[in-house]
C-alpha cells in the first residue's frame, strides 16, 4: 500500500497542482471506479466527463485540462499523462521493491555456474551450465536461464 501526498507526486513528475496539495493518495484506480484516496488519470478526451463525477482524490491530466466549477478533485497537470503515470508507477515500484538474497533449496544450479554475491535464486529456478550470475541478481520462482 502506498501513502503519498499530491505535492510529493507533483514534485516527482514535475506537475502543476490545482487543488489540495496535501491530499493523500493510497492507490491507483480507473477513473470510473476510483474512490477517496485514489489517483486516476485522463489522457483520452472521451473520459473527461468523468472528472466532474469521479470519487478520485487526484487526477493526472494534460496541462490544458480545465475542470468545471465545483470540482472536488486535485488536478496534477502535465504535458503527457500517460508518460507521467508510467514514470510514477516505475518510481513507486522501485521504492517498494524488497531485495531478497539467498538460494532456495529447490533451485537447480550446475556445478560450473558462477554465482555473485547478494543474489536471490527462488524456488524451482533452473540455471544452465556455465551460467554467470552477477552480484545482486534476482531470479523469481520457476524462472530459468540457459545459454
Amino acid at each position: 500500500m502506498i501513502e503519498v501526498s499530491a505535492i510529493q507526486i507533483a514534485q516527482l513528475i514535475g506537475a502543476e497542482i490545482e487543488g489540495n496539495p496535501d491530499v493523500i493518495v493510497r492507490r491507483f484506480d480507473k477513473i470510473e471506479e476510483a474512490t477517496e484516496g485514489s489517483l486516476s488519470f485522463i489522457a483520452n478526451p472521451k473520459y473527461e466527463g468523468y472528472a466532474a463525477v469521479t470519487k478520485a482524490s487526484v487526477l493526472l491530466v494534460r496541462k490544458d485540462f480545465t475542470l468545471k466549477p465545483g470540482g472536488h478533485v486535485t488536478l496534477l497537470k502535465v504535458a503527457d499523462p500517460y508518460t507521467a503515470l508510467a514514470f510514477l508507477l516505475g518510481k513507486l515500484n522501485e521504492s517498494n521493491r524488497v531485495k531478497k538474497s539467498g538460494i532456495h533449496a529447490s533451485a537447480y544450479i550446475p556445478e560450473d555456474a558462477q554465482i555473485g554475491d547478494e543474489v536471490y535464486i527462488g524456488a524451482f529456478v533452473s540455471l544452465g551450465k556455465g551460467v554467470k550470475i552477477n552480484k545482486g541478481a534476482q531470479f523469481c520462482a520457476s524462472s530459468y536461464l540457459y545459454f
